[in-house]
C-alpha cells in the first residue's frame, strides 16, 4: 500500500507522521510526491509505524535516482 494512501485511509495528518517516524515535513512531502525514497532505515520506520501496510517495495524509485543506480 502506498503511503498516501495509508495516511488517507487512517485519517492520519503527514505532519504528525512526519513527527512520529523523526523526519521534515519536507522529507515526508517528497517522499508522498514520489520526487524521493526513503534510506532503509527510514523504510523500516515506515514499515514499523503502519504495522507492516507499507513496505519499502511500495515506494517507486524516482527517475533521477533510477538512471543512478543504473549507472
Amino acid at each position: 500500500m502506498k503511503l498516501s494512501d495509508y495516511l488517507f485511509r487512517h485519517d492520519i495528518d503527514p505532519a504528525v507522521f512526519a513527527s512520529e517516524i523523526g523526519v521534515t515535513r519536507e522529507a515526508l512531502r517528497l517522499w508522498l510526491a514520489g520526487e524521493r525514497t526513503p534510506r532503509p532505515k527510514l523504510m523500516a520506520k515506515i514499515k514499523t509505524a503502519t504495522g507492516g501496510a507499507v513496505t519499502s517495495s511500495d515506494f517507486e524509485l524516482p527517475e533521477s535516482q533510477a538512471t543512478e543506480a543504473a549507472e
